[in-house]
């Protein structure tokens, strides 16, 4: 068998995989003693074990894919490449494998790991993608919220991707005989609304006011959190004026605001600011300042998930169609990506950021929430003509962020400004490791006394930092210049606050979404050539009397230095 992977996890090919457990099944199920029987079905094993056959068979698919490749566009682009170069007999035998276990009478969670795994692969392959609405409908029904989620999903995938208006109007309708189906249990219409929203962009325009219109008539029910995703997906594809008409979208705008100001729960915050930031995707004529000063609101509640999907939704609202919080979601992939555009919503949120938050009178948890803003427009608005023109204002605010005493705020400050360099042309770099030297050396930031008439976006006006914006906490940042300055490479201070920052925050799925084990694991390479330089320096810092710069110092040790013996006795 061809193996693959490190030593540690050593995993079969993935085609070598389904052709072996496809002969196994296929025996199996002509073998009666053999099977597991459900009802007046059969399965090829108990469900347990199928479960974990299933597991497995996901990770000899997902093992192809690179670890350092971890954002969730370039993973779903990777894996989409992966199934394209396999036969087609494979894929075939591949989900013939996932429908096996979709009899209706198996377990709920067979289900829910069967369906996750034929989502991903038809919204990867959409085009080999064969299903019934009645088939599904049994899935939309389920107990479990999940597994209703991706039928839905399936649904949008098959409707996006035939392309048959009269298909997608009788899955519609019947959609739509189900929402007003007022006998109909929690289930069948939390899954139905799940549903609409999937399908509403795929039918006639009659069709999918009708269905978002139904939709939202459930906002104050118990299946609020179906009617914020039904109209996330919507807002991401349709506009909602020409849907609904601008009178529903100003009360549906409204009954948003008002919930999320009502809401303290952090799941149905996140839906809920979700799906407000959708309806600007697509128009510009709805109140922005009342959708902003609610979402820059939620900060309050000091929760860090919500912070940054909160981040994700202001760089959608940003961009557009086309952004990449936009194309990320597995549905919108389907659909021929739009271009980013660029919108006054961008600079206008900058300066809001900046001026209310970073250089007003806050709490420390709304400086934190500020720090993810800023590093989700950096991640997701790349290309802005906003973020490339007010790069070195953008570079001052972090620098104000990168002094705050909360150790957080700090490395979600850092990683900002490596992902502000890392995109930068080479002109632009220089300017930006002057700056960063300036302050970091003289321990100084941009401040500037705030008014209405104050121009945020100007480089003037460096001052000291008030020790209420945490002066004098550079200490470790300080030690990272001077690191870098005497190496004679003063860019790598960026790659240094890479691989400094410890906290937690960057080894869960937050900091995996922003690809910081990725950027971590190039800043390591970039300093092979000065290790020499390097190496006894970060050793000897590893000691240093203040406790801030030991952590630092020392998680820089672990990245680069896999062998701490050889390396010792080979440099020290």
């Amino acid at each position: 068998a061809g193996l693959r992977g490190s030593e540690n996890d050593r995993l079969p090919e993935f085609e070598e995989t389904v052709r072996y457990i496809s002969n196994c099944t296929r025996e199996r199920l002509n073998t009666p003693t053999l099977c597991y029987t459900v009802g007046t079905h059969r399965l090829p094993y108990i469900p347990v074990v199928f479960e974990e056959v299933l597991k497995f068979v996901r990770q000899c698919l997902e093992v192809g894919i690179p670890d350092h490749v971890v954002e969730e566009r370039e993973r779903f682009a990777k894996l989409r490449e992966i199934l394209s170069s396999l036969p087609g007999e494979v894929m075939d035998q591949y989900k013939n494998l996932l429908t096996s276990a979709l009899v209706p009478a198996a377990p709920g969670q067979l289900h829910l790991h069967a369906m996750e795994h034929l989502v991903q692969v038809s919204a990867a392959l959409p085009e080999t993608l064969t299903v019934t609405l009645d088939w599904c409908e049994v899935f939309l029904t389920s107990s479990l919220p999940l597994l209703r989620h991706h039928t839905a999903s399936l649904l949008g995938i098959a409707g996006r991707s035939t392309r048959d208006t009269q298909t997608d109007d009788s899955w519609g309708l019947r959609i739509l005989q189900l929402l007003n189906d007022k006998s109909g249990s929690f289930e069948k219409h939390d899954g139905s609304i799940l549903a609409a929203g999937f399908l509403a962009p795929c039918t006639s325009p009659d069709l999918a006011s009708k269905l978002l219109s139904k939709t939202t008539s459930f906002f104050s029910s118990d299946h609020l959190s179906g009617v914020c995703t039904a109209v996330s997906i919507c807002g991401c594809s349709l506009d909602l004026c020409q849907v609904i008409g601008m009178e529903n979208l100003e009360k549906l705008h409204q009954q948003l605001i008002t919930s999320i100001s009502q809401t303290k729960e952090q799941k149905t915050l996140i839906s809920l600011t979700a799906a407000l930031g959708s309806l600007h995707v697509h128009n510009n004529t709805l109140r922005l300042d009342q959708t902003l000063n609610t979402l820059f609101n939620t900060s309050k509640h000091n929760l860090m998930e919500l912070n940054f999907s909160t981040g994700k939704t202001l760089a959608l609202m940003s961009s557009g169609p086309g952004s990449p919080p936009a194309i990320a979601d597995v549905l919108v992939n389907v659909m021929q990506p739009g271009v980013a555009r660029e919108t006054q919503i961008t600079k206008d949120v900058l300066q809001k950021i900046i001026r209310e938050y970073v250089l007003g009178d806050v709490r420390e948890v709304q400086l934190q929430a500020a720090a993810i803003w800023i590093l989700s427009l950096l991640k997701y608005c790349t290309d802005s003509v906003s973020t490339k023109s007010y790069r070195s204002d953008i570079q001052h605010a972090l620098s104000v962020l990168l002094s705050n005493k909360d150790t957080v705020t700090q490395e979600i400050a850092s990683e900002a400004l490596s992902l502000l360099y890392s995109t930068a042309d080479t002109n632009t770099k220089s300017h930006l490791i002057d700056m960063l030297k300036f302050t970091l050396l003289n321990e100084t930031v941009p401040h500037k006394h705030v008014d209405m008439d104050t121009k945020i976006f100007s480089t003037e006006d460096l001052g000291k930092l008030p020790s209420s914006l945490g002066g004098g906490n550079l200490t470790t940042y300080k030690e990272l210049c001077s690191l870098a300055s005497d190496m004679g490479q003063p860019e790598m201070i960026y790659q240094f606050m890479h691989l400094s920052n410890h906290s937690a925050i960057w080894t869960d799925r937050l900091g995996a979404a922003f690809g910081v084990g990725n950027l971590v694991k190039c800043a390591g390479k970039e300093l092979e050539p000065y290790l020499a330089n390097i190496i006894p320096r970060i050793y000897r810092y590893q000691y240093d009397p203040n406790l801030k710069v030991q952590q630092s110092m020392s998680n820089i040790w672990s990245v680069m230095v896999s062998k701490p013996k050889e390396t010792v006795d080979k440099y020290l």
